[in-house]
């Protein structure tokens, strides 16, 4: 549709955002309130140029010079794609000057908001290489595993779940373990990481959620008051013979929760295996798999990644995947898991090198 001339544009014509931003202002009651009565992010409801760009309309030359070659044009003066259709010298009303003030406004708005999503999408990636970076030294782990149990290897690598816990210092300056205080017990954390989590459900504090999960040795007698017998609970293994040790388990969901999970049995050895931890007070559960030593993998449906949403504004979307995978590090190996990244890319670079002399 072709632009309109200013002598044909009307106060009804002006785009909708200035008629509800005006009727924000005439609401506005200045005993309150010193200012206009609405805040710039008033003007995001219906801002749609940082989501879609729309079609900018095609230029038209409507002055003498497009009847008379010889007459030079100055529709660009008045001509600007992201007017709303309303140029500088279209709109002449007894409002233009509310007009345009609100209109520098908005523009305001508009760059303000840009700059943020900039800034948004580079800590977005930044998050999203570590994750992915994490991932793969976890997946290294559970290829090799998984390799070796199709060539049936009987020597798969053992588990201490509290190998790097600081108990068995605790217990030698506690009479021998026989009573510990209250607040201490066995306990290993595996700190998250998820690409598919910061893929479709990233915010700004993303590491604020879903942040570890953290395995605690059962003690029978924990909660019965400070300084009495530690009983842990266990049961004779029948395929060793060995005492097994029964672990209790939680995740850090987000600042206002934590999913406790039922025990279960200890792991003895790294498996392919999925334990399904069971949520205590929810009818919910993930599955494990416990890879290493130091190492594990996570997987949670999206229901649940959606029940546990704690911000409204960023919901999860429906093309997220039906099941979320996360990885699980023990945060003393995050020098080690550096060193291995580095020894990776190296031997990445390494490669490429070498087909590129071929």
């Amino acid at each position: 549709m072709a632009k309109e001339s200013k002598a044909t544009k009307k106060h009804a014509d002006l785009p909708a955002w200035y008629h509800r931003i005006k009727k924000k202002c005439a609401e506005h009651d200045p005993e309150w309130d010193s200012g206009d009565g609405f805040e710039l992010c008033d003007f995001d409801e219906d801002i749609s140029e940082l989501e879609e760009e729309e079609d900018e309309e095609p230029f038209q030359c409507h002055c003498e010079a497009a009847e008379d070659p010889k007459v030079e044009c100055e529709c660009y003066l008045e001509y600007d794609p992201d007017d709303d259709n309303v140029s500088e010298i279209s709109y002449v009303g007894p409002d233009a000057n509310e007009y345009y003030r609100l209109k520098d406004l908005r523009e305001e708005r508009k760059e303000e908001l840009r700059e943020q999503r900039e800034a948004e999408d580079g800590r977005k990636q930044t998050t999203l290489e570590l994750h992915k970076r994490h991932v793969e030294v976890v997946k290294a782990t559970y290829k090799a595993l998984k390799k070796d149990s199709k060539q049936q290897n009987a020597d798969s690598p053992p588990i201490d779940l509290f190998e790097n816990s600081s108990w068995d210092t605790i217990c030698e300056t506690s009479k021998g373990g026989k009573s510990v205080p209250i607040d201490r017990y066995r306990a290993t954390t595996f700190n998250l990481y998820s690409v598919d989590y910061v893929e479709h459900c990233y915010q700004y504090d993303v590491d604020l959620y879903w942040k570890y999960i953290e395995f605690m040795e059962y003690n029978e007698g924990y909660y019965e008051g400070h300084n009495r017998k530690r009983k842990l609970e266990s049961s004779t293994s029948f395929s060793t013979g060995k005492k097994e040790k029964t672990v209790e388990s939680r995740i850090y969901v987000n600042p206002d929760y934590d999913m406790q999970f039922k025990k279960i049995r200890a792991p003895e050895w790294a498996s392919l295996k999925r334990y399904r931890l069971k949520a205590e007070d929810r009818n919910e559960a993930i599955k494990i798999q416990f890879v290493g030593q130091d190492y594990l993998r996570m997987f949670v449906s999206r229901d649940i990644v959606k029940a546990h949403a704690y911000d409204p504004d960023y919901p999860v979307p429906d093309s997220a995947p039906e099941v979320f995978e996360f990885v699980g590090i023990v945060p003393e190996l995050h020098k080690k898991t550096a060193k291995r990244l580095a020894e990776m890319e190296e031997a990445n670079e390494a490669h490429k090198n070498k087909k590129v002399r071929r």
